[in-house]
């Protein structure tokens, strides 16, 4: 303003056209026509300098340069602009990707599709043309996708080379998936599971061979270490002969991580739930990924929810039947103080749960008939009576300022049987899903 005068509604423009020449040049000009300050205006107090001398201009440590545009105008319009300066020499900070890639081949019809097939043989066999990673990721990421598909899965290029050529001369790889996209897009629904399908080498291979599954689980591996004494990357990377991945504030945790990492995995590559739904434990990785929990509370209520439970080992069993619900309730009459239908997971599938005399009886009086029924190899009685005396102190180690959040997620309850709001999923739901 002090060179050109006013501006009106380009004032502004003429100060951010100012900023940014300056930034180019690395130098303040100075104020022309400037020679004191007002005596009022307390510049040391303030930190303020009016620049009298062209002045060189450095980024603080070598990082990028700021500089800030007022524009208060007469009429009350105010705005101020910060600029940060753009250093061409950044790079984008990339994570190693090992193992199979996606290679996303699509057009508008077969014969297309074909003819585009040939080209990426020619590009995948091209030692020039990049990596088999960068060579996927601006297929996935920079392409328009067609209706005509093709994906095809390898290790290196020539793989996914060898695995297109093949296709074309009409075989049928394993690697290679060919199909036609809806006009109605599909839409995912993510079920996170109970305790009982984890086994001691689960996650192993995600964990050696991508980088942000195992970036998510030392995540949660540091995030437990503040409850526990133990460390879920340990527990997660033992031998069989030495795995506790059986006892229950083990399983439990390690579940949540590896769900909450595929989750994450996922996430990344544009896969994302129109819905969520959780058996058991798995509706803690639910509640996170539903929104309505943050990634602290879920790891805080997976520990206490592990830890609580632990300590009813081996108080009772559990025992599969398949019967409907109304099956179920008959075969428990007479014993409810003693068996509970701990869970209802289909038509004419339900779990029974309770003390291990009578779980033992229902099983014998079973079979002498063609009912299915299987004895679960767990050693706490989930969800049956044996969780009652547990209520008080999961309460306590949630805390009084348990507060869920609205979930961004549809959130499908396997307590209530509803779509349920994420602020419902107070201490008390939490107690109600044991």
């Amino acid at each position: 303003k002090s060179n050109i005068g006013h501006l009106e509604p380009a004032s502004g423009i003429a100060g951010l056209t100012k900023l940014a020449l300056s930034m180019y040049h690395r130098q303040i000009p100075p104020n022309i026509n400037f020679r004191k300050g007002h005596p009022d205006i307390p510049f040391d107090v303030f930190k303020l300098r009016v620049p009298t001398e062209v002045t060189p201009w450095d980024g603080r440590n070598g990082g990028p340069r700021y500089g800030g545009v007022n524009s208060f105008g007469f009429g009350g319009a105010n705005a101020h602009v910060i600029l940060q300066e753009h250093q061409g020499n950044q790079r984008l900070q990339t994570r190693p990707v090992q193992g199979p890639v996606i290679a996303t081949i699509s057009a508008r019809d077969p014969k297309a599709l074909k003819a585009l097939a040939t080209d990426y043989v020619r590009l995948f066999r091209d030692d020039g043309s990049g990596s088999a990673v960068d060579l996927c990721a601006a297929m996935a990421q920079r392409r328009t996708h067609h209706p005509k598909r093709l994906a095809v899965v390898g290790a290196t290029k020539a793989e996914i080379a060898d695995n297109i050529e093949a296709w074309l001369g009409g075989a049928a790889p394993a690697d290679v998936a060919e199909g036609s996209a809806n006009d109605v897009r599909d839409k995912f629904v993510f079920v996170f599971s109970g305790q009982g399908p984890q086994w001691w080498a689960m996650g192993r291979q995600l964990l050696e061979k991508d980088a942000l599954f195992g970036e998510w689980i030392r995540t949660l591996d540091w995030m437990l270490s503040a409850h526990a004494d133990w460390s879920l990357l340990e527990e997660m990377t033992r031998s069989e002969e030495t795995s506790r991945i059986a006892d229950t504030n083990i399983a439990q945790p390690a579940l949540f991580a590896l769900q909450v990492a595929l989750h994450e995995m996922w996430k990344a590559k544009g896969i994302r739930p129109a819905a969520v739904i959780g058996h058991s434990i798995g509706e803690v990785a639910a509640g996170y990924v539903s929104g309505a929990l943050t990634l602290e509370q879920a790891v805080k209520l997976i520990f206490h929810r592990s830890r609580v439970q632990f300590t009813a080992t081996d108080k009772g069993r559990m025992l599969a039947v398949g019967v409907s619900r109304q099956g179920a309730e008959e075969i428990v009459a007479g014993r409810e103080h003693r068996v509970s239908v701990a869970a209802v997971n289909g038509p004419r599938m339900v779990t029974l749960s309770g003390d291990t005399d009578a779980i033992d009886e229902i099983a014998a009086e079973l079979g002498s008939t063609d009912v299915f029924h299987r004895v679960l190899a767990v050693n706490v009685p989930f969800h049956s009576h044996h969780m009652d005396p547990l209520e008080d102190e999961l309460l306590a180690s949630l805390g009084a300022d348990w507060v869920p959040s609205r979930s961004t997620i549809p959130l499908y309850s396997t307590v209530s049987g509803r779509v349920i709001p994420g602020e419902e999923l107070d201490a008390s739901y939490w107690y109600r899903n044991l």
